[in-house]
């Protein structure tokens, strides 16, 4: 299990056809496969969290299940814009994350002017 720290995520998978058929593994897949929401005090949170005061004890929801879309045979242009917008672009994504998905050591690496 784990916890993102960004508000968006982008997650790879990989896996291999069983006798030249991807049904079985696509069903695994589905079958395996749980993304949901973080909610504090739900499904994931340690017993730490509770101990430290950080989460209520009470009555635990089962998530919403997870849903997969088809993406067999949809064009995706994966190429970034080549002039000034690829910098809004970029600001856009930087502006709508939180300033601690990155804690203060590695920022200070990526994020340092010379």
């Amino acid at each position: 299990m784990s916890h993102a720290k960004t508000n968006n995520v982008l997650w790879f998978g990989r896996s291999f056809l069983e006798n030249n058929d991807p049904a079985p593994v696509v069903e695994g897949i589905k079958a395996k496969t749980k993304i949901y929401p973080y909610e504090v005090g739900g499904v994931g949170t340690s017993i730490a969290e509770f101990l430290a005061g950080n989460a209520k004890l009470g009555k635990i929801t089962e998530p919403p299940a997870t849903v997969f879309h088809e993406g067999t045979g949809v064009a995706v242009n994966t190429v970034p814009p080549g002039d000034f917008s690829y910098y809004e672009m970029l600001n856009e994504i930087v502006q709508n994350e939180p300033a601690t998905s990155l804690d203060p050591e590695l920022m200070g690496r990526c994020c340092h002017i010379v």
